[in-house]
């Protein structure tokens, strides 16, 4: 049986270089995400870019959660403001709008360092 180690460091150094890859996850979720269960109790499609072009009104409030969000809203970014696909937003937005339709619950993980004016954004959404 061949025994591996982490090339030629001290033998305490192995100990935690071993722990730290063991420690590490793949993907830090940041601190400033929160996940909310909530139901949608508007939604907004605005061509002029208000809300980044596509919005949910939750029934919660994401400053309750600890997010620095000044309301209820949260966009998608439809329009590409941000780093994202519009093709993924607006898959978001018929998600919220298919649980607002059906009166459905879902659940929304938002960000609030990323705003498209004072929305936060919502970087996923799933029923629940």
């Amino acid at each position: 049986m061949t025994r591996r180690t982490f090339s030629k460091a001290p033998k305490g150094l192995r100990g935690v270089l071993a722990l730290a890859a063991l420690a590490t996850p793949l993907a830090l979720p940041t601190a400033l995400t929160q996940t909310l269960d909530a139901s949608i109790t508007a939604t907004l499609a605005a061509a002029d870019g208000i809300g980044g072009g596509c919005a949910a009104q939750l029934s919660v409030e994401p400053s309750n959660a600890g997010l620095n969000c000044l309301d209820r809203w949260v966009t998608f970014d439809c329009r590409g403001e941000l780093d994202g696909s519009r093709a993924n937003a607006q898959r978001m937005f018929d998600s919220a709008q298919l649980a607002f339709a059906t009166g459905g619950t879902i659940r929304v993980w938002v960000d609030d360092e990323q705003k498209v004016g004072n929305f936060c954004l919502a970087t996923r959404i799933d029923p629940i």
